[in-house]
């Protein structure tokens, strides 16, 4: 009865054969390592992240987020701005094309506190990436003002059930401790964990 009141939330997803997704995200972080001249390594951690996210990405029902956890280096940055290069590929040649937004978490912070107008509006954009999430301060007091910005952003596309992209060093049971047991209980339910276990690339 109550379902037809319902709209079902569609998720983001491409229209792509899983194979071929594979393909094409390999072949974008390749581009973003050498970018940096740096060479890329078939490291099977990175073939066997860039091949879960590129199943992620061709799939309609799933969790709405990712969230790529690992040590400093092994690659998750990578990961998001890989993704990133997909989508604006995919959507080139589409009049009308979600936008994929990737900000620091340090700067998402600066935003709330500076520009809560942009901060609202972030909250609403069809892809968001947050990096290095953990890296800012959980809370923020500004005279009588405390916000917390991550939280109130993760609720908010929690509630909504937006697609969100997280990179942290921050393991998934360390969220609790760092923010509160709210936002890991929704973690849990939102997202889809991808973890980096290989050593730093960075030299």
């Amino acid at each position: 009865m109550f379902a037809r009141q319902l709209t079902t939330i569609q998720r983001f997803k491409l229209d792509l054969p899983e194979n071929e997704a594979i393909k094409i995200l390999t072949a974008a972080y390749k581009a973003q390592v050498e970018n940096r001249h740096c060479q890329f390594l078939e490291d099977d951690d990175i073939i066997r992240a860039i091949e879960f996210t590129a199943s992620w990405l061709t799939l309609e029902n799933k969790k709405p987020g990712l969230y790529f956890t690992g040590f400093c280096g092994t690659g998750k940055t990578t990961m998001i701005k890989a993704i990133k290069m997909v989508v604006d590929w995919y959507y080139s040649n589409t009049r009308f094309k979600p936008t994929m937004t990737i900000i620091k978490a340090t700067d998402l912070a600066s935003m709330a506190l500076n520009n809560n107008y942009e901060f609202k509006l972030l909250a609403k954009r069809t892809l968001l990436a947050i990096d290095d999430l953990g890296q800012e301060p959980a809370v923020i007091s500004n005279y009588a003002n405390v916000t917390k910005p991550c939280i109130e952003i993760l609720s908010e596309r929690y509630d909504t059930q937006l697609t969100t992209f997280i990179s942290s060093n921050l393991a998934p049971e360390n969220i609790k401790e760092y923010y509160d047991e709210r936002l890991s209980d929704r973690f849990r339910e939102m997202m889809e964990i991808i973890p980096f276990e290989s050593k730093t690339f960075r030299k």
